[in-house]
């Protein structure tokens, strides 16, 4: 008898690393905590996933967010940067919009950035070091959570994409007077590589014990029910 193979697929989504909650602070007095205001980070992280082509940031924030297209609720409009060093460790650290402009460093040298000022239809302009845009690239807001996708094949004509990359954002509200910065304080986060699917009891024969299993669990459970006295 053949024996029966199981198989437990774990998705491809970036490592989350978290963020404190209530930790927005006034842009101008760095460290001064703001309240529980917007825009509030709770978690994010990243990947880059070679097979698939791209590289995939995702943030989640304590509150809704809402892209910069979107005036339903200005308030709630999500402004901001991330910053993307394809060199790890760091080797030229400038250029960081988080060092530059959140009152942290994040001590990086950055290849590109993601401006969130500019979103619109969907997308996002991705610019090079210099500051100019070089491609749009998919965003997706729902609700808390925002996720970015953003081709290898762009980022490597900007410099070596490998299996990793560092990264940092500096994120603000519309009025750009209450802010958060990832990770927290100074300093950057390296992503992580996709979790690559994880084979569970495929090894010969373990569908025989599986099946078995399965038996003795059916086996017990009607014993139960036998001795269930009658209502």
């Amino acid at each position: 008898m053949e024996a029966l193979a199981v198989v437990v697929v774990v998705g491809c989504t970036a490592a989350g690393v978290d963020d404190p909650a209530g930790d927005v602070y006034f842009p101008s007095s760095p460290g001064t905590p703001a309240g529980g205001t917007l825009p509030d980070l709770v978690l994010g992280g990243a990947t880059v996933d070679t097979t698939a082509g791209e590289l995939r940031l995702e943030f989640e924030f304590a509150d809704p967010v809402l892209p910069a297209d979107d005036f339903s609720d200005p308030y709630k409009q999500l402004h901001g940067f991330v910053d993307i060093d394809l060199d790890v460790p760091a080797v030229d650290q400038k250029n960081s919009n988080k060092s530059n402009r959140s009152g942290f460093s994040s001590f990086l040298g950055i290849e590109a950035s993601i401006d969130f000022s500019f979103v619109a239809g969907g997308v996002a302009p991705l610019s090079d070091s210099s500051g100019s845009i070089v491609a749009s690239v998919p965003v997706t807001f729902s609700g808390t959570s925002v996720i970015l996708t953003i081709p290898t094949t762009v980022l490597s004509g900007l410099g070596t994409v490998g299996s990793t990359i560092a990264y940092a954002a500096y994120f603000t509200n519309t009025l750009q007077d209450t802010a958060d910065v990832f990770p927290n304080g100074d300093g950057h986060l390296i992503s992580m590589p996709p979790t690559a699917p994880v084979p569970w009891m495929s090894l010969p024969g373990t569908g025989v014990a599986l099946g078995l299993l399965l038996l003795a669990g059916v086996w017990t459970a009607r014993r139960r029910l036998s001795h269930v006295p009658a209502a």
